[in-house]
């Protein structure tokens, strides 16, 4: 007897852990996790001397596609794959009803980074193209989390600044995304969650 009576309180004992512990998590929990910006975070580097806020992710899309590339000291590898990036891009858009901007995010970078990003926001202007730049080094995942933060778009890309993946493969992520969504219709994307991955 006294072992069934010792047994009763022992899984009494686990249960209020086990329920404590669930609502410690639930409560530390958040659905999205916070992530802290700079003041100087919220702008995208000025152009002309006019700062572009930050749009949230949360806004309605305004675009079909944002690129966002992080960027730590890139300056010589950048222009290479900025070159193949908008040249593939102009193309689609010419082509078709088909509108982009490209998302510079530099992560802290020491060098030209910034100054390499902004003369291709120059050539594209605004619209197209933008540069965020951050005040500390937060790693490629805080750099692409506030970059995809920062987007308009209603399909959202990261590529790497070494061009390590080619441009004319984005048509075959696209299409995975179709397959999934089953559309080929970006405007009925809107509100629907689905995530290509393509690999080099």
């Amino acid at each position: 007897m006294d072992y069934l009576v010792f047994m009763y309180y022992l899984c009494g004992y686990a249960t209020a852990i086990l329920l404590s512990a669930c609502i410690i998590v639930i409560i530390m929990s958040e659905p999205y996790p916070v992530v802290l910006r700079d003041e100087k975070e919220k702008y995208f580097v000025p152009s002309n001397g006019v700062s572009i806020p930050c749009p949230l992710i949360s806004n309605k899309a305004t675009l079909d596609l944002s690129i966002v590339i992080p960027a730590y000291n890139e300056e010589e590898r950048l222009p290479v794959m900025l070159d193949e990036c908008i040249e593939f891009l102009e193309n689609k858009s010419t082509l078709s009803n088909f509108s982009y901007e490209i998302i510079v995010v530099s992560d802290g970078s020491k060098d030209k980074t910034v100054d390499v990003a902004q003369k291709y926001v120059n050539k594209l202007g605004t619209e197209k193209m933008r540069v965020l730049e951050l005040v500390r080094n937060r790693g490629k995942g805080g750099a692409v989390r506030l970059g995809i933060q920062s987007t308009r778009g209603r399909l959202l890309l990261f590529a790497d600044a070494d061009g390590a993946t080619r441009f004319s493969d984005y048509d075959k992520v696209e299409k995975g995304l179709f397959d999934l969504l089953h559309t080929d219709d970006r405007s009925l994307m809107e509100d629907e969650l689905a995530i290509s991955i393509g690999s080099r």
